[in-house]
């Protein structure tokens, strides 16, 4: 059993509030088209539900949608957070820290982001995962749509299948690369990705049309 104390409850509480708001701006229902060094390109996407794994909480009396909805609005209480939880105090505050960088996730200093395939945990194994080592940072990726669900350390996410480099990270719009995240050079991108899937403001931004 892993107990909480007052103190460590307040503590969890007010990161995951914070963390909440860098999620909605920066990640919340957006879809991110990641192109990686071969110029394969994979779409990963981020869900109110899935906030509640990142922090790793055992939660009472809230749903994982409601969850989120009470971080971002700042009316999470510490009676909303389980006194025994699964991981230990070091875990949830570790992962508490990392809410507090999500602002960094892939939108700063995106160059040291990796596109992992296949990661395999002590208890799960994902399809894909984006590896930041800078920040210390691992979000993995299930399901058909490829949504975020676990928040991990970088330093223990490193049996891959492969490993690779991300070269363009686009905002998807309509089912089109659209808003520029990170590119690390752009004639590449111009070069050896179908232009048809671009959208009429990353046409502009290449000056394309």
């Amino acid at each position: 059993m892993n107990r909480l104390r007052p103190q460590q409850k307040e503590r969890l509480r007010k990161a995951a509030i914070q963390g909440s708001r860098f999620y909605h701006h920066y990640l919340l229902n957006k879809t991110f088209v990641i192109i990686t060094e071969d110029y394969q390109l994979h779409s990963v996407t981020f869900l109110k539900q899935d906030f509640c794994h990142f922090t790793g909480l055992t939660t009472v009396h809230v749903t994982d949608i409601d969850f989120f909805d009470v971080c971002y609005k700042g009316t999470l209480r510490n009676s909303n957070i389980a006194d025994i939880q699964h991981y230990n105090y070091g875990t949830l505050k570790n992962k508490g820290d990392t809410l507090l960088k999500l602002n960094k996730f892939l939108h700063c200093d995106a160059s040291v982001n990796l596109f992992l395939s296949g990661l395999r945990t002590n208890t799960f194994s994902f399809p894909s995962a984006i590896r930041n080592d800078k920040e210390n940072m691992t979000i993995c990726f299930i399901g058909n749509d490829n949504h975020a669900r676990s928040l991990r350390k970088a330093r223990n996410s490193h049996n891959a299948k492969n490993e690779k480099q991300i070269i363009g990270i686009f905002e998807r719009s309509n089912d089109k690369l659209d808003k520029c995240i990170y590119i690390r050079d752009k004639q590449k991108i111009i070069d050896h990705v179908d232009q048809s899937s671009f959208s009429e403001q990353l046409k502009r931004y290449f000056h394309l049309s």
